[in-house]
């Protein structure tokens, strides 16, 4: 909150009680004296190490002129009264100290005197409700977000942590910004937390801090489930902790280093009779140079010339590269159009083929071969080391969010579990079912193109995945703009 903000007065030498808005209550009428509800450390940024602004909010509404006077409030470790205080109608406080706070490693204590609500009544000096007493916990943030911004809209790009302890809130977003002064994707912000300790032992209390990333205030890490990291004085004796991380865990492990081709030979599937010189057969995938485009943007041929081997055989092939920086994890899927249809046709709707991409064996001149059976989706086809299956089920990243027309995500589950996948509107209405029965275990990808069971397109607005896995539910939303 800005410093000028709402700043109804500043004051350095006690004085009169006058001016006081005409907000004080007859005597008599409320007999109960006002107390600190809450408090917390103002941090300012850039130049966090020398603030020291603690931020009072009261039991009620309180007299300004007491509420701001400086010589009311005292530093217990250094013996120091404030210097400047600045008043937030009707309960709130913001008072500056000379020196700051010292309080990495130790507890600190702020008492409050004098202060009086709009009926006169006179804080309680009792050393309970009147005393602010806490740590500091400084936790320097890193969010390497090179691997989201190579994929992720153009830029300028923004990224902050959003969290459950203040200053970080869930809402509103992006009240916290992080900063890449450097240029190099890191993304960084000094954030400090004032965690209280116990006016019974006058030790330190832990809390635990739930967050996420956020990228140009509106999207959120994809991630399961929130980050979490515990705030303990005792687990960090001089009051300071880094946390260094990667865009929804997505580290370059997660990416190829160098280019790799992957060869696509799909042919149909006996009894199936073969895909004849007239058929069209193209593959979609989630990473380029495929796409979900419909129809495919990428052909198979069935004409002899490598990498396909014999003419008119009924087997389609297209040799695709996928530069350096691809996720290894490919989802893709095939589709056909004979020359009577008007339109292509998709293989296994609601399922997804999944595919290594190994560049430590792989190259350009050493692809990846799949050979593939039209239909035959739920076989995982990849090479090489890939990841093993689940521990439990997942819901996993949805993409793009938010999206103008359809949106793809994994499910993951550790075993053949029965599965749903519905997507319902804010009121809980049933807008599409993408999946209903029994999962292998392993990794599936879903799509949601946007549209109702209908196939109308769904109008604008904020919409729900909600999938259960056996006894397990998870929820995600997806935000739809036309």
């Amino acid at each position: 909150m800005p410093w000028a903000a709402l700043v109804v007065g500043i004051l350095t030498t006690s004085g009169p009680s006058e001016g006081r808005d005409g907000l004080s209550l007859p005597a008599g009428v409320d007999t109960i004296p006002p107390t600190i509800a809450s408090a917390r450390v103002i941090y300012d940024p850039a130049n966090a190490e020398e603030t020291g602004c603690l931020e009072f909010v009261f039991s009620e509404p309180v007299d300004w002129f007491h509420a701001i006077s400086p010589s009311n409030y005292t530093d217990e470790h250094t013996g120091e009264t404030a210097f400047q205080g600045f008043w937030f109608p009707p309960d709130r406080t913001q008072i500056r100290f000379t020196s700051g706070f010292y309080g990495y490693g130790t507890c600190e204590q702020v008492r409050v005197v004098k202060v009086v609500d709009l009926a006169g009544n006179e804080m309680v000096d009792d050393g309970v409700g009147n005393v602010f007493t806490f740590y500091l916990e400084q936790l320097l943030v890193k969010g390497r977000m090179g691997e989201h911004m190579k994929s992720h809209d153009a830029p300028p790009h923004s990224f902050a942590v959003e969290g459950s302890l203040e200053p970080l809130t869930w809402s509103p977003i992006c009240d916290v910004e992080l900063d890449d002064a450097e240029g190099d994707s890191t993304w960084v912000q000094k954030v400090f937390f004032s965690p209280p300790c116990s006016s019974a032992t006058g030790g330190p209390e832990t809390r635990d801090l739930e967050f996420r990333f956020s990228h140009l205030c509106s999207e959120l890490e994809p991630l399961p489930a929130d980050r979490m990291v515990t705030i303990d004085l005792a687990a960090h004796p001089d009051g300071r902790d880094t946390l260094d991380l990667w865009w929804n865990d997505e580290a370059p492990p997660d990416f190829t280093v160098r280019d790799m081709d992957v060869v696509f030979r799909v042919q149909a599937v006996a009894p199936d009779p073969p895909f004849g010189a007239g058929d069209s057969l193209g593959v979609t995938g989630s990473e380029l140079p495929l796409s979900w485009d419909d129809p495919p943007l990428r052909r198979l041929r069935d004409d002899g010339v490598p990498p396909d081997d014999v003419a008119s055989d009924g087997v389609f092939t297209t040799r695709e590269t996928f530069p350096a920086g691809t996720y290894r994890n490919l989802y893709y899927r095939c589709m056909w159009k004979s020359p009577a249809d008007s339109a292509f046709v998709i293989e296994c709707p609601g399922e997804f083929r999944t595919a290594y991409l190994n560049d430590d064996f792989f190259s350009t001149s050493n692809p990846l071969v799949l050979d593939l059976g039209f239909g035959e989706c739920v076989v995982a086809t990849s090479a090489g080391d890939r990841p093993s299956a689940p521990e439990q089920f997942l819901l996993g990243a949805i993409f793009p969010n938010p999206t103008r027309s359809g949106v793809s995500f994994s499910l993951s589950v550790a075993e053949r579990t029965p599965v749903t996948v519905d997507v319902v509107d804010v009121g809980g209405r049933l807008v599409r079912r993408l999946a209903r029965g029994a999962r292998p275990a392993g990794v599936h990808r879903l799509i949601w193109d946007g549209r109702t069971d209908g196939g109308r397109p769904s109008p604008s607005g904020v919409y729900f995945l909600k999938v259960a896995a056996g006894d397990r539910t998870a929820t995600r939303r997806v935000v739809l703009t036309r």
